[in-house]
């Protein structure tokens, strides 16, 4: 059974930043050994939104900032 490979968040940026200058999910699953599937999670998770600059990643992290501080004793300070 082979392990799940990891990567970097710069470098799951990188290939939503090649995706959405043009380079095909064919050519960046070929280049990069990353499947399709990969890449379109990827594209909808850091891909800004067109409104608000935002993406669903910096969203997900400032609920988890928001979760640890409220769990923390830091809120009475």
């Amino acid at each position: 059974m082979s392990k799940r490979k990891r990567y970097s968040v710069e470098f799951k940026k990188m290939i939503v930043r090649l995706y959405e200058s043009g380079t095909s999910v064919t050519d960046l699953t070929s280049e990069y050994g990353i499947a399709s599937a990969t890449i379109y999670k990827w594209n909808d998770l850091y891909k800004k939104d067109n409104d608000t600059g935002v993406s669903k990643a910096d969203l997900l992290e400032g609920q988890t900032i928001v979760q640890w501080y409220r769990q923390t004793d830091c809120a009475s300070l």
